[in-house]
């Protein structure tokens, strides 16, 4: 699971570093310091032409907190983001999630999810045979990765490595809004 883990930490390090101004043009300050501030992110992704059902807004650790504690019964009436640390159906989104992966002045971003293309597949060994145990995983996220197990025989230290053969693009850069700091 450490390997599992530390590989998709890095692939999704990559896909949210494509979110800049460059591959994202539109952009708008977000700070939120109350729930209406929260809710105008539909208006913010109306006013983009992106469908806010077919959306989720990321925000850093900071600004997701704050949103949390946004929340309780009466606003949200449900368990997840108190649980699960995601926040199903808020104000029409697919969802909110947090990433401590958003570049450097973003408190979060609002992305459609057709605007960044991701793919992934299993790398099997090039030599068949090679390995005693080689096999696919596919993470949560929906990535495949490669797991081979094999030993150092002059050493004696059983081995156990994993992989992944992914790509990312932004494809529509605008259905993606930076939530900037300012």
């Amino acid at each position: 699971m450490a390997l599992a883990d530390n590989l998709t930490r890095g692939i999704n390090k990559y896909v949210f570093g494509l979110i800049n101004q460059t591959s994202c043009p539109n952009a708008v300050a977000f700070n939120p310091t109350e729930k209406k501030l929260v809710a105008d992110l539909y208006q913010v992704a109306a006013d983009k032409d992106i469908p806010v059902d077919r959306s989720v807004v990321v925000l850093n650790p900071t600004t997701f907190a704050k949103v949390l504690g946004m929340l309780d019964a009466s606003a949200y009436g449900g368990t997840d983001a108190i649980r699960l640390g995601v926040i199903p159906g808020l104000y029409g989104f697919k969802g909110f999630v947090c990433s401590t992966f958003l570049g450097a002045g973003l408190n979060g971003a609002i992305i459609q999810d057709s605007a960044i293309g991701v793919a992934s597949r299993y790398l099997a060994p090039a030599t068949p045979g090679a390995y005693p145990e080689a096999w696919s995983a596919v993470t949560e996220e929906g990535m495949a990765l490669g797991a081979r197990r094999f030993m150092d025989l002059s050493k004696g230290n059983d081995i156990f490595a994993m992989d992944a053969l992914f790509g990312a693009k932004v494809v529509q850069g605008k259905k993606v809004v930076r939530l900037t700091a300012e």
